[in-house]
């Protein structure tokens, strides 16, 4: 890693590599912070930053509750053109926001990953753009499951997803809300969130207009995030299938 203005170096946008130069560099106790100018776009960056050690990503799941297949995966690890289906709009839109997310961040707009079928690659892509907050901004970034967060807010340990600047919330929707006090723990959430302006990224088998039978909550969902539709396609599927064939197609070798 380059660490003097003036240099030139190579940064990922929107997962892609472009090419930069280094305006501003300085150093504190665990990170480098970086900012980088980009010719081809004419654009100044953030400061991004860069944790010392930041190869080693054990432990990264204990940190942010990511799920472990998911630690310091970023975009370019998401593969857009495995789905059958035309992907330009939906990659556009993750694009821009992570582009521009200075400005998502301060106008609390957050995205809403939604898909009926398991396998979507809805978990996957909304940890990779959390990996990619974490690497370019180094700022706070939690994960859960709303069944486990409504776990947790009984256990009255959950202060943390309230408190996170950025929290991804996955299964949105799939919580039990046949009891009163389980949509007043999901509504105190979003809320409390909304209010305090605090990003939130949500993965959901159900469209924001049918997340919740409290109105409450789908007025505040659809306020905090743009809705993002994946295919019904099992992305997860159709690798296990790759991998059982490369595997019987390596015996005959």
């Amino acid at each position: 890693m380059k660490t003097k203005a003036g240099e030139h170096d190579y940064i990922e946008i929107a997962g892609v590599e472009t090419e930069a130069v280094i305006l501003d560099a300085y150093e504190s106790e665990d990170a480098w912070h970086i900012q980088y100018f980009v010719p081809s776009l004419e654009y100044i960056t953030q400061h991004y930053y860069y944790p010392k050690g930041v190869g080693d990503t054990s432990g990264i799941e204990e940190l942010t509750g990511m799920p472990v297949e998911c630690a310091g995966k970023r975009m370019s690890d998401f593969r857009w053109n495995y789905y059958p289906d035309d992907m330009s709009t939906q990659k556009n839109i993750v694009d821009k926001y992570l582009f521009n997310f200075d400005v998502c961040l301060r106008e609390n707009m957050g995205l809403y990953f939604q898909s009926k079928t398991r396998g979507s690659g809805k978990t996957f892509l909304a940890c990779c753009i959390g990996n990619e907050i974490i690497k370019r901004r180094g700022l706070n970034v939690k994960f859960v499951s709303i069944v486990e967060y409504i776990q947790a807010a009984r256990e009255k340990a959950a202060q943390k997803y309230m408190d996170a600047t950025v929290l991804i919330i996955d299964d949105f929707g799939a919580q039990d809300e046949k009891h009163d006090w389980v949509q007043e723990l999901v509504f105190g959430l979003i809320n409390g969130r909304y209010e305090r302006r605090r990003m939130t990224i949500f993965t959901s088998n159900e469209p924001i207009a049918k997340c919740s039978n409290d109105d409450r909550i789908v007025s505040r969902v659809s306020r905090m995030a743009t809705e993002i539709k994946l295919p019904e396609f099992s992305i997860r599927q159709q690798q296990t299938k790759q991998l059982q064939k490369k595997f019987w197609e390596s015996l005959d070798a």
